[in-house]
């Protein structure tokens, strides 16, 4: 619901930024906004959902992972499993998502229950989320210079295409202030 950052000090060199974006259609339109400046993606999907969903679920993924602003850049898709109706295995979600835009050894699929409440581990988080997060983490740093290199260069071609829309006089940019009393 909306966008959330998080800020998590990973260790005294290394600060994570996770970006926290909702999965509605309507926030699915600005993903995109963040890609040029992410070291990597979480793409959590709900593996356990009635059989439409999950094809729906497929499709936005093959939609936004094939982003050319995503490539060669590090993919974790959790599989969340909250005991639905169907219990796909992070296998199947791999065949039906095929991303062979991403770089080898550049994807992991690992199935969770991302609920506490719902894992069965007393309410203690999935210990497989932790080693999932290490694994993005050390993948990243393992690639940190290609990737950083490749956000800056995203990065200025992002800018370049929002000064054209600016000069262009097909973008008109507005501002407004809502005070509510």
């Amino acid at each position: 619901m909306g966008i959330r950052p998080v800020l998590i000090t990973h260790d005294e060199s290394t600060t994570i930024k996770f970006v926290d974006i909702g999965g509605s259609d309507q926030m699915e339109k600005i993903w995109h906004h963040q890609f040029h400046s992410s070291h990597a993606i979480i793409f959590v999907i709900d593996s356990s959902a009635l059989e439409d969903e999950f094809q729906k679920a497929i499709a936005v993924s093959k939609r936004n992972l094939g982003h050319r602003l995503l490539r060669e850049k590090p993919v974790l898709v959790i599989c969340n499993n909250i005991n639905g109706p169907q219990d796909r295995q992070p296998q199947l979600v791999s065949l039906q998502m095929d991303l062979n835009n991403v770089g080898e050894n550049k994807t992991k699929f690992t199935q969770v229950c991302i609920h506490p409440s719902s894992a069965g581990y007393n309410g203690e988080p999935d210990p497989l989320i932790a080693s999932s997060i290490k694994w993005l983490v050390t993948t990243i740093l393992g690639n940190f210079c290609s990737i950083n290199e490749q956000i800056t260069q995203d990065s200025k071609v992002i800018e370049e295409e929002r000064e054209k829309l600016r000069v262009s006089g097909n973008h008109f940019s507005l501002s407004f202030v809502v005070l509510l009393s």
